[in-house]
């Protein structure tokens, strides 16, 4: 069981709470659409740029090409410009987008359909609040009048963002070993803790089966997966973690930026995230 301090005061969120998006092999996906093309976004905050299915590209105007890398492999694609975007009850125009391939995004084996993946470039387009309520199965942007304070701010914690993108970083401990660049990435499916802070936390884990993951270029390995019973987020008890230990050299050099541990889907499940971006906090409960 998971610590997470004070719970959530019941009655004080009025707004609508509906169920709005669907968890597929701890990946987060809402309704979405692409001009008139609707189907399934995946919710990615460790993505810094948005990307489109290729089965749903040939209608966008291709404006050129890049290359996406990942954490073991990279691939070319397509840049396109989309005129209108519409996820999480927002309005995106003139937006750019990579066209990924379907298989490659994981969505071929999906049963329903999914078009796209929304990175940092699009969900933290502008100073919003993003909650996301995984008690309630809820994603939605929050207005500043309707955030009061109340208990859960306790476990608030501040983040910065990993320039030149807008990739949410935090500070995380296991005990007394503290992990400074910390990673909010819902589009990781398990937590990861880079390789070369694994040897002074060794002696504190627990070691359990390893899993084969993918990245977004397609690439796959087969992964140790280790256990942590006194994980804190800002120095605050969470509880247990469980995570992948994975060499993110590659990444940081995408991200220009150090990685010392990458907070993934399946440590955020039965919790609410709220993630601040004007006061660049986080919080919890």
């Amino acid at each position: 069981m998971r610590t997470t301090g004070k719970s959530r005061s019941r009655g004080r969120d009025t707004r609508k709470t509906s169920p709005n998006f669907i968890i597929n092999d701890f990946r987060l996906f809402v309704r979405a659409k692409l001009d008139s093309i609707s189907g399934y976004a995946q919710i990615d905050t460790g993505a810094v740029s948005t990307m489109i299915a290729s089965s749903v590209a040939d209608p966008f105007k291709k404006i050129g090409a890049s290359t996406l890398r990942g954490a073991f492999g990279e691939l070319r694609t397509e840049l396109v410009a989309v005129g209108c975007v519409k996820l999480l009850g927002s309005t995106f125009r003139n937006i750019r987008a990579r066209v990924q391939p379907d298989e490659h995004a994981g969505f071929t084996k999906l049963p329903f359909k999914a078009i796209m993946t929304a990175g940092v470039d699009l969900l933290f387009a502008s100073e919003r609040i993003l909650r996301l309520d995984f008690r309630r199965s809820s994603a939605f942007y929050v207005s500043d009048s309707a955030e009061k304070p109340s208990a859960h701010w306790e476990n608030s914690v501040p983040f910065h963002f990993m320039t030149p993108y807008r990739l949410v970083v935090l500070r995380s401990e296991m005990g007394n070993t503290e992990l400074g660049s910390t990673l909010f990435d819902t589009g990781a499916g398990f937590s990861v803790l880079n390789s070369d802070r694994f040897d002074e936390l060794a002696p504190h884990l627990k070691k359990e089966e390893s899993i084969e993951t993918t990245d977004p270029t397609g690439g796959k390995a087969k992964i140790p997966v280790f256990r942590h019973d006194g994980f804190q987020i800002g120095g605050v008890q969470f509880g247990t973690v469980r995570f992948l230990v994975i060499d993110l050299a590659s990444v940081e050099k995408v991200l220009h930026g150090k990685v010392d541990f990458i907070l993934g889907l399946d440590t955020m499940l039965d919790h609410t995230w709220t993630i601040n971006l004007s006061l660049q906090k986080l919080w919890w409960w």
